[in-house]
């Protein structure tokens, strides 16, 4: 899944910063974050099609019924799995970028005249 002690560490820099220009420094990892968001929902996007294809199409012929639904149980089904481990991950970065975002605001508003410029808010 995701590396819970990247956030973690995350949090702490930016807990401990005391000035705006480190908090901006601290804050640009936000875009490497929305950069992964990215790769895994295009991820997500090219397995799409495949599964309209975990459901046998209806036939009248056993045997090719049999053999679809084969195929489908021994390739396809293994091939889109990953399907559930991304979802799950573009999940968790969005909530964990959320938490972040939320103490990049907080720790701006403590500094006091700190306007903070979030990389993944350009997109």
């Amino acid at each position: 899944m995701i590396d819970a002690k990247f956030f973690t560490a995350a949090r702490a820099r930016i807990d401990a910063v005391t000035t705006c220009p480190d908090l901006q420094d601290a804050a640009a990892m936000l875009g490497s974050i929305a950069g992964v968001q990215g790769d895994i929902a295009a991820r997500l996007a090219d397995l799409q099609p495949v599964l309209a294809l975990l459901a046998a199409p209806d036939a009248n012929l056993a045997k090719i019924v049999t053999w679809i639904t084969d195929y489908i149980n021994a390739v396809l089904k293994p091939y889109v799995r990953p399907i559930e481990l991304y979802a799950a991950q573009l999940a968790a970065l969005a909530a964990e970028a959320a938490m972040l975002e939320a103490a990049i605001g907080a720790k701006a508003a403590a500094i006091g005249n700190c306007e903070i410029a979030l990389q993944g808010d350009a997109e």
